[in-house]
C-alpha cells in the first residue's frame, strides 16, 4: 500500500496548514485585479476607475464593460449608488480620447434615468467643453448625451438651466453654417444636436436661448441652400433637413420665434417641402406656414411670392396639399385670407373647387367671389361678354357663388347684402343666356333680392336699361334678358317691388 501523509483541514484559516502559509496580508495592488463578478462587480469597477494614475487601456476596458452592463435597471441603480456617474463625469477630462468617448457613452445611458438626471450637474461643465473636442467620436457621444437628456421634460429643464443650449447651438452653427465648415463626417453629430433641439423647443424655455443666436437663419440655410446636398450623405442630409424643419416649426409657435422666422423669410423656404415624400417634412412645413401667417408680414410673404408672373405659388402649393395636412393648412388659408389680396387670390384658386372653398370659408366666400367679378363699368357692352373670360374666370366665380348661396341661403345672402356693394349689378350681366350661367345667376339674385330691397332696386335699374335690348344667340335667334327670365317669376316680382327707392 502506498504511504501518504494525512492532513487535517479545518474551516479556520489558521488550521489549514500546509495549504496556506502565513503570514497573511490584505494589501492588494489595484493594478493586479481589474475584474470581479456578482455583487463585487460594481464596487470593483469603482475602485478601478477611481485610481488617478490608472492605465488608460484598462480604464477604457472597464468603461466598455460598464456600458454593456448599464442597460439593466438594477445594475444602473447600483452604479449610481457607487458614484459611477460622478466618476464618469470626471473621466470626460481624460487625456485619452477613448476614455472620454466611453465615459460620454456611459453618461448617455444614465441620461434616461430620472434618478441619474438629478445628479447631472457634475457632468454639464465637461460636456459643454467636449462639444468642440477635436475627436469626432467624442463629440458624437457628447451630443448623444444631450439628445438622451432632452427626451424627458426634466432633462430639458436641466439642459436649459445649465446654459448648455448656448454651447450646443454655437457648436451646431460652427459645424454647419456654410460649405466650408460643414464636413461629410459630421452628419451624425449634427443629427444628435438637432434631435435635442427638437425636444427642447417644445417649450418656450427651450426656445428662448436659441433666439438671437443666428439659429433660425442657419436652420433656414440648411433647408434652402444646396451645400448640404453637395456635402452630406443621403441618409444624413434628409434627416438633418427634416429635423431643421421640425425645430423651425416649434420655434415659429413662440411669439418672438415667430417674428424671427418672418424676419429670416423662412416661409419662402418651408413651403417647398409641402410636396415632400416625407410626411414629417410636410407636417413641419405646414406648421411654419400656419404660425408665420398669423402676422401681417407673414401673410404678405405668402401672398406676394411668385415664381412665375401672376402665379401665387405658395397659395397654389398649400391648396394642392390641403387634403393631406387639412388641420394646419386650413388655418393657414384662413390667416392669409385676412389680407384682402390674399382672400381674392385664394378664392380665385379655389373657385373651381366649390366644396373646398365652402369647407374653409363657408358663406364668407361670397364676398371675394363677388369682388372677383367685373364691375358693370368695366364692360364695353354688358350684353357682349368675351367667351374667353367666361370660360377661364367668370364662369368659375358665378358657379361657386351659386353653390355657396344655394347651401347657406339666408346666411350667404346676408353676407352679400352687408359686405358687398351692388351685388345685383355685378351678377345681372350673367342673365344673358349666351353666358350659360343664367340658372346660377337667377339663383343668386333671387336669394339676395329676397332679403334686400336695395339690390332689388339695382336689379330693376339694370332690367330697365338692358332688359329689352336684343341679344343675338349663337343659333341665330334673337332674344332679350326679360324674355329669357320671364319664367322666373319670383325674381321678376322682386325687381318690380323696388318702390322704396323710386
Amino acid at each position: 500500500m502506498q504511504s501518504y501523509e494525512h492532513h487535517i483541514v479545518h474551516e479556520s484559516l489558521f488550521k489549514r496548514h500546509p495549504y496556506l502559509q502565513g503570514p497573511f496580508s490584505s494589501d492588494i495592488d489595484p493594478n493586479q485585479i481589474t475584474v470581479a463578478i456578482f455583487d463585487r462587480t460594481i464596487p470593483k469597477f469603482r475602485e478601478v476607475l477611481s485610481q488617478p494614475d490608472f492605465d488608460f487601456d484598462k480604464c477604457r476596458d472597464a468603461l466598455k464593460t460598464l456600458n454593456e452592463l448599464v442597460h439593466h435597471q438594477e445594475t444602473m441603480d447600483k452604479m449610481i449608488d457607487h458614484e459611477l456617474l460622478e466618476i464618469s463625469s470626471n473621466l470626460l477630462g481624460s487625456a485619452s480620447q477613448e476614455v472620454r468617448e466611453q465615459a460620454a457613452i456611459l453618461l448617455s445611458s444614465f441620461a434616461i434615468s430620472k434618478r441619474a438626471r438629478e445628479l447631472f450637474n457634475y457632468a454639464f461643465p465637461r460636456l459643454q467643453q467636449l462639444l468642440e473636442d477635436k475627436v469626432l467620436e467624442v463629440r458624437e457621444a457628447v451630443a448623444s448625451v444631450f439628445h438622451k437628456l432632452s427626451i424627458n421634460d426634466d432633462g430639458c429643464q436641466r439642459i436649459v438651466d445649465s446654459n448648455c443650449v448656448q454651447y450646443m447651438i454655437l457648436s451646431f452653427i460652427g459645424h454647419s453654417k456654410d460649405g466650408k465648415t460643414l464636413k461629410k463626417e459630421d452628419g451624425q453629430y449634427l443629427i444628435h444636436l438637432l434631435e435635442a433641439f427638437a425636444n427642447l423647443t417644445f417649450s418656450d424655455k427651450g426656445i428662448q436661448p436659441l433666439l438671437g443666436t443666428g439659429a433660425v437663419l442657419n436652420f433656414n440655410k440648411i433647408i434652402s441652400e444646396s451645400y448640404v446636398n453637395d456635402i452630406l450623405e443621403e441618409q444624413h442630409k434628409q434627416k438633418i433637413k427634416e429635423l431643421c424643419l421640425r425645430v423651425l416649426g416649434n420655434i415659429s409657435i413662440n411669439h418672438d420665434g415667430k417674428q424671427e422666422c418672418i424676419d429670416d423669410r423662412v416661409i419662402l423656404s418651408a413651403w417647398k417641402y409641402l410636396g415632400s415624400d416625407s410626411y414629417e417634412k410636410r407636417l413641419s412645413a405646414s406648421l411654419v406656414l400656419m404660425s408665420c401667417t398669423i402676422h401681417l408680414n407673414g401673410k404678405q410673404q405668402a401672398v406676394w411670392f411668385e415664381e412665375a408672373k401672376g402665379e401665387p405659388k405658395i397659395i397654389q402649393e398649400i391648396i394642392r396639399n390641403y387634403p393631406d395636412l387639412k388641420k394646419n393648412l386650413k388655418r393657414t388659408l384662413i390667416n392669409i385670407a385676412e389680407l384682402p389680396e390674399g382672400f381674392l387670390k385664394i378664392t380665385h384658386e379655389l373657385s373651381d373647387k366649390a366644396d373646398l372653398l365652402d369647407e374653409i370659408f363657408g358663406p364668407s366666400a361670397v364676398k371675394p367671389l363677388h369682388n372677383l367679378l367685373p364691375k358693370l363699368s368695366d364692360y364695353v357692352d354688358p350684353l357682349k361678354i368675351e367667351n374667353k373670360d367666361i370660360g377661364q374666370k367668370y364662369m368659375r366665380y358665378v358657379k361657386s357663388l351659386a353653390f355657396i348661396i344655394k347651401k347657406y341661403k339666408d346666411d350667404a345672402a346676408q353676407v352679400a347684402r352687408d359686405d358687398t356693394i351692388n351685388f345685383s349689378e355685378k351678377l345681372a350681366p350673367f342673365l344673358n343666356p349666351e353666358t350659360q350661367l343664367q340658372k346660377e345667376t337667377v339663383l343668386c339674385l333671387t336669394e339676395v333680392c329676397r332679403i334686400d330691397p336695395y339690390n332689388r332696386h339695382v336689379l330693376n335699374n339694370f332690367l330697365k336699361k338692358y332688359g329689352e335690348l336684343p341679344i343675338k344667340r349663337s343659333n341665330g335667334q334673337v332674344t332679350t334678358i326679360k324674355r329669357e327670365i320671364s319664367q322666373y317669376t319670383d325674381l321678376l316680382n322682386f325687381a318690380q317691388d323696388s318702390q322704396i327707392f323710386t
